[in-house]
């Protein structure tokens, strides 16, 4: 499977992979970056992972139980989930 195609894989698994609670209240985004890369097999790939959520009543899960599960990939390290802004939460994978 080509690198492209292998990224439009995971890139689709992950955005479906969530389960999010949505109320009326509740708007949700999940970005990936890069969108795009271009490497070798072996190479390191590090993406970064941001979720936008507002919650104007108790958000029901809290980011810490947002998991990300890599599929013919491996997963070398993660970091732990940190709030650059209000409601916007990001991680680093590689």
């Amino acid at each position: 499977m080509g690198n492209r195609a292998l990224l439009f894989v995971f890139i689709l698994f992950f955005t479906l992979s969530f389960t999010p609670v949505h109320s009326l209240t509740t708007v949700e985004e999940i970005k990936v970056t890069p969108e795009a890369i271009r490497g070798e097999i072996g190479d390191e790939i590090v993406f970064t992972i941001t979720i936008h959520q507002l919650c104007r009543e108790r958000c029901v899960l809290s980011i810490e139980d947002t998991k990300i599960q890599l599929y013919d990939l491996e997963k070398i390290s993660e970091t732990p989930w940190k709030e650059v802004e209000e409601y916007v939460f990001q991680k680093e994978l590689k």
